[in-house]
């Protein structure tokens, strides 16, 4: 029995279980909240979840009277309504309810914490268990998981949007999601009315997943057994959602083909959904070194730490149609946002509509590093620059501004240094400087273990703790000097942002 006990123990503690456990206490205790700022992206979620459990109504005039104004509205025959899809208020919604149930006083900042947790945290510790799983199937070595968790789950786009009640993490779940009911095993009808559901949820959510969907629909359909049978079953899968989502345009709209996008009351973005196909066009130069590279809101400059995954796509799969299809995962969202009219996504940290792809490009990083050595002596220094830079963002303000060309050295590190981060639900123990800290230490001490199981020669391992040393501060150094604004204007927004986003001074004061 003690032999047992200690196994068990034993399996429990491994180290890609502990990053796990990690980025579940962050994830479950970050708690971004700026009630001046008025999210508008959340709150015009929020409003309709609380509009249809308060009111029984689509219309979300009420709770915009209540709770104020915000920048992301629909307006037609003298009413308010979310200008979003749906999807996120119909997850909310049944939950919402009980809550009420318990309390019926509503409560906008217990509401949205309670949102975040069904659409964002709760769904993103469940599919971080399922990329373990999935990297074990492909002999992804335990070191490798290790890394690729703690540094995705802390230092990309899994970080920000697994703690903010925006569509774009429960998109990426739900896409994995379909990926894996339809690859995993034989599609039986039973998974495909699953994975027929989960796909209608995920339009539901955001309708720009139709794209990303149809190569998953084509793989299901080559796999589907028996073909008849399963593709109906696929079909009564998405039909409770895709009637949901016809009745409520009908309801807010007047039809079942008018949505939100149609009637946005901002004049400047319903200019820009005129544009085009509702804002969407044809990729643009711009647009792509935008998403990918500069400092506003490039991946690479937030998380060069991604650079793994793209690199490992060439070795995914058992198959080419494997890879295939893991590819086009990843270039689909690629290519919708580099032909968006506006790519910028207003108050974001790094692409937000790029999150979907992060998923997909998680096992293939940790098979690149199984089989590269020389992406091994960089990656610990990557995931400390990924980790200090989409993670520290994320932990002071994840609504950086569109307007501001380098956002990390004009914003975050200044409100960092005066003591500015976002509350965590652990601060009746600990500060959120504290709980900062400890968390920068425990990844760094997962760094130097991840140096140490890797290399065997003594000479390579300190060459890797070099660069993780000298690397990071290089790549400070350098992005502190690029796409920079006059002091003088610098001052001026901090001057805004502590104005309007805190409501106390700065805790160093």
């Amino acid at each position: 029995m003690n032999e047992r006990f200690k196994i068990a123990i034993k399996s429990l503690l491994q180290p890609d279980l502990l990053a796990l456990y990690l980025v579940f206490i962050v994830l479950l205790n970050v708690f971004p909240y700026f009630p001046k700022q008025q999210s508008a992206n959340e709150l015009s979620r929020l409003y309709l979840a609380m509009s249809m459990v308060d009111h029984l109504d689509v219309s979300i005039s009420k709770a915009v009277d209540q709770y104020g104004f915000i920048g992301d509205l629909s307006y037609t025959n003298g009413q308010y309504y979310s200008d979003k899809p749906p999807g996120t208020a119909f997850v909310v919604a049944p939950v919402l309810h009980l809550k009420r149930l318990v309390d019926s006083d509503a409560d906008l900042k217990g509401d949205l914490r309670l949102a975040r947790l069904l659409t964002a945290v709760i769904p993103t510790l469940f599919l971080l268990v399922l990329i373990r799983r999935e990297m074990i199937k492909f002999k992804v070595s335990t070191t490798s998981r290790t890394i690729v968790i703690a540094t995705f789950g802390l230092g990309s786009l899994i970080f920000t949007y697994g703690v903010l009640f925006y569509g774009h993490q429960l998109i990426a779940v739900l896409l994995y999601l379909v990926w894996f009911t339809i690859t995993d095993k034989d599609l039986s009808p039973r998974r495909a009315f699953v994975s027929g559901f989960l796909g209608g949820l995920c339009f539901s959510v955001e309708f720009q997943t139709a794209i990303y969907l149809l190569p998953l629909v084509v793989v299901a359909i080559k796999r589907a057994n028996p073909k008849a049978r399963t593709i109906l079953a696929a079909f009564l899968g998405a039909l409770p959602l895709l009637l949901a989502i016809g009745v409520y345009h009908d309801i807010a709209f007047g039809s079942p083909f008018k949505t939100g996008y149609n009637y946005v009351d901002n004049p400047y973005f319903a200019e820009i959904h005129s544009m085009g196909f509702m804002g969407v066009s044809y990729p643009k130069y711009y647009n792509f070194m935008g998403s990918l590279f500069w400092p506003s809101k490039g991946i690479f400059f937030w998380s060069p730490f991604l650079i793994f995954g793209f690199l490992g796509l060439r070795y995914y799969g058992l198959t080419k149609q494997e890879r295939r299809l893991r590819i086009a995962m990843v270039a689909l969202p690629i290519l919708f946002v580099t032909s968006m009219v506006y790519y910028y996504g207003g108050g974001t940290v790094s692409q937000r509509h790029l999150t979907p792809i992060i998923p997909f490009l998680m096992t293939p990083a940790g098979m690149f590093l199984d089989r590269s050595s020389r992406g091994r002596l960089f990656a610990p220094a990557l995931a400390a620059i990924s980790v200090g830079y989409t993670g520290l963002a994320t932990m002071t303000f994840p609504h950086l501004p569109d307007t501001i060309a380098n956002p990390y050295h004009e914003v975050v590190v200044p409100l960092a240094k005066q003591g500015y981060l976002v509350e965590t639900n652990l601060e009746a123990v600990f500060s959120s400087s504290a709980f900062l800290i400890a968390v920068a230490v425990i990844f760094l001490l997962l760094l130097v273990h991840t140096i140490n199981s890797w290399t065997v020669r003594p000479r390579r391992a300190a060459l890797a703790a070099v660069i993780l040393v000298v690397l990071p501060l290089l790549f400070f150094d350098v992005t502190s000097r690029v796409f920079r604004r006059p002091a003088e204007d610098q001052a001026k927004s901090m001057e805004y942002f502590e104005d309007q986003f805190w409501d106390e001074k700065s805790p160093s004061e």
